[in-house]
């Protein structure tokens, strides 16, 4: 939610949000897998350090 507040507060990032959001609700979107580096893990219940 802040991100999209930070966003709105410039006019031109207001109107780059705004047409993403219409590229979207257009079926303009496409799913993709996210990258990373770290290898992927389940986290495991009651195994919380701290």
């Amino acid at each position: 939610m802040q991100e999209t507040l930070y966003l709105l507060s410039s006019s031109k990032n207001a109107q780059r949000l705004a047409r993403s959001i219409a590229q979207l609700n257009a079926g303009g979107a496409t799913a993709r897998e996210l990258l990373t580096d770290e290898p992927t893990q389940k986290p495991q219940r009651g195994n919380l350090k701290g």
